[in-house]
């Protein structure tokens, strides 16, 4: 992968730290910033969205359990399904969640239910396709 030293430029400007941007052509230090920058990143969004939801992966399933505030309205909660993502609406303060799923799901094969103050929802994952299509190929 070639690094564009442009755009890392610009976007460590853009940043609020204060950089002396002649450690920028010592290689070393790039390595360094961002081999401590990235994986916290990474960490952060991780642990972001495990205080929130969980999601159990199996052969042929995918288990989305999402705790719901104490103030809920069961009659108010609306499920929404699409091949990449969830969503949720009708919780407190008209307020909506979307997860991105990690494969792609079945949208119409779902299943949901309340388990302990938690939704749980069931969806099968799309078979991955074996077939070949020919295309093609202008020159």
């Amino acid at each position: 992968m070639a690094i564009q030293w442009e755009e890392l430029e610009k976007w460590l400007r853009n940043q609020s730290r204060q950089i002396n941007w002649d450690n920028l052509k010592d290689s070393k230090w790039v390595e360094d910033f961002l081999s401590n920058f990235i994986p916290n990143q990474e960490a952060n969004k991780k642990t972001m969205h495990a205080q929130r939801w969980e999601i159990k992966e199996g052969k042929e399933v995918l288990e989305v359990t999402y705790p719901l505030p104490k103030n809920y309205e069961a009659d108010e909660l609306l499920l929404y399904v699409r091949e990449d993502c969830i969503r949720i609406e009708g919780l407190p303060g008209d307020h909506a969640e979307i997860i991105k799923l990690p494969k792609l799901v079945r949208p119409r094969i779902c299943k949901a239910e309340m388990k302990d103050n938690n939704l749980v929802v069931r969806l099968l994952k799309r078979a991955k396709s074996t077939k070949f299509y020919t295309h093609t190929i202008t020159f």
